[in-house]
């Protein structure tokens, strides 16, 4: 009996793998061209000019065939992203990161399949839902097809305290206080 009831969980589990959007059920051909001028349409392009016009100039496909990431910094660890096309010179309107965005996860230069997570929060910790989004690049626009609630990440193990005696590797540094700054630096 025990037998069955891993197979039947081992089949439960490959089932709903299946069921989840795949990269090659979108397929995209791969852009050849010359890359377009940016195109600045939106309040994105306009802002980020000069990320997007470098992305078109170096850029090959990342993303659906035609589609190049650009990726910029928004403060201490916050990177946000997103794509311009080079066929076109136009930019995607929907963005990925920042400090509360959706974190880029999947995605393939033939393929117009995207992947994103991000976490929904209703003001309270213990409800928050993180999700996985599958999107279908169509016409231009992002078009949710897809998306699958996780469980909550588990905390990470506390890591063990240090001794309470440390070894000091340069006690030279640490025998003579420093009462007076020098010279060259209090000029």
């Amino acid at each position: 009996m025990y037998k069955y009831a891993i197979l039947f969980c081992c089949f439960i589990y490959s089932t709903s793998y299946a069921n989840v959007p795949q990269f090659d059920a979108y397929p995209a051909e791969i852009y050849q061209g010359k890359s377009a001028k940016l195109k600045i349409d939106n309040p994105t392009a306009r802002m980020f000019r000069t990320r997007f016009r470098n992305a078109l100039r170096d850029g090959q496909p990342d993303f659906a065939g035609e589609y190049t990431l650009v990726s910029w910094g928004c403060g201490a660890m916050c990177v946000m992203h997103s794509f311009v096309n080079l066929r076109t010179g136009r930019v995607l309107e929907h963005g990925f990161g920042g400090e509360l965005g959706e974190s880029l996860d999947g995605y393939q230069a033939d393929s117009r399949l995207l992947i994103a997570s991000a976490h929904e929060d209703h003001g309270d910790p213990d409800k928050i839902k993180y999700v996985v989004k599958y999107y279908e690049l169509k016409n231009h626009q992002l078009r949710l097809i897809d998306k699958v609630y996780a469980k909550k990440p588990q905390p990470v193990e506390k890591v063990a305290e240090p001794p309470a005696e440390s070894v000091d590797t340069q006690p030279e540094l640490n025998a003579q206080p420093i009462e007076k700054a020098p010279e060259s630096i209090a000029e």
